[in-house]
């Protein structure tokens, strides 16, 4: 298959806000924080449900077009960088944000991809109209 078909049906599986495609807008999932490492990419692809990102690896599966995956686009070693080449898309979870669950009687927590363990270490908040 074509890559510009390829990239329409990513396109369509995310929905008009889930993806980017401006190089401007596409610079700071190139990079990584100290400016060591740069690549390049064909679509940065920002699903906001597992059933998204379950759609984009199908097509990617099907098409062999690599998948670089970035969580927070944090880390430190270049691993969450593509290739230099272009031919790949950026999966960036970031729009993937959201708590899910909170289960105090056994310590747990459901949530979503980009959810900063920063975030889950806070106490959460408490139900309105309870009292201590």
């Amino acid at each position: 298959m074509e890559i510009a078909a390829t990239i329409e049906r990513i396109k369509a599986a995310v929905g008009p806000r889930g993806w980017i495609a401006d190089r401007r807008e596409t610079e700071p999932y190139l990079v990584e924080a100290r400016g060591l490492h740069r690549g390049a990419t064909r679509l940065v692809v920002r699903p906001a449900s597992t059933a998204e990102v379950a759609a984009v690896v199908q097509i990617c599966a099907e098409t062999k077009l690599p998948i670089v995956p970035q969580g927070g686009n944090t880390g430190l070693v270049g691993g969450g960088v593509p290739p230099e080449d272009g031919h790949n898309i950026v999966l960036a979870l970031g729009r993937m944000n959201r708590i899910r669950a909170i289960d105090p009687v056994n310590f747990t927590m459901t949530v979503e991809a980009a959810v900063f363990w920063r975030i889950c270490s806070r106490p959460p908040p408490r139900p309105t109209g309870c009292s201590r």
